[in-house]
């Protein structure tokens, strides 16, 4: 599957991309690169303050990212052909839900442990699931 890697992106084609700002996608990256704490968001703080386990890290920065994308929430896209790992189990993308199919978003790839831009519609069709 192909996909472009976050990383690699500049903030011009993420802000674009996504349709924030170039403000928000220098956070976005900044989260995605583990140079900015997501413990700061207050989506992170109040999920936080639920939990008896703590979140992992990645599980932290997704919840940020909602937070600035105004997203719908972090989903799961599983596999039940496949098997991640003892955390994951078939759980093989995570993304942040923009409540659009074909809007551009971004996804977890949990087995490359890689955040990559893409929209769901495109994930599901090149990943045959």
């Amino acid at each position: 599957m192909r996909y472009k890697n976050l990383l690699n992106e500049t903030l011009k084609e993420i802000s674009r991309y996504l349709n924030v700002t170039i403000e928000q996608a220098k956070e976005i990256k900044g989260l995605i690169n583990y140079d900015i704490n997501p413990d700061k968001y207050a989506s992170v703080q109040e999920w936080f303050s639920q939990c008896y386990n703590v979140p992992s890290l990645d599980e932290r920065v997704q919840e940020a990212l909602n937070e600035i994308m105004e997203g719908y929430g972090t989903e799961p896209i599983t596999d039940e052909n496949d098997y991640v790992d003892s955390f994951y189990f078939d759980i093989v993308f995570i993304y942040i839900n923009k409540g659009d199919t074909y809007k551009g978003t971004i996804f977890f790839d949990t087995k490359r442990e890689k955040y990559f831009l893409s929209c769901f519609g495109d994930v599901i069709e090149r990943a045959g699931l």
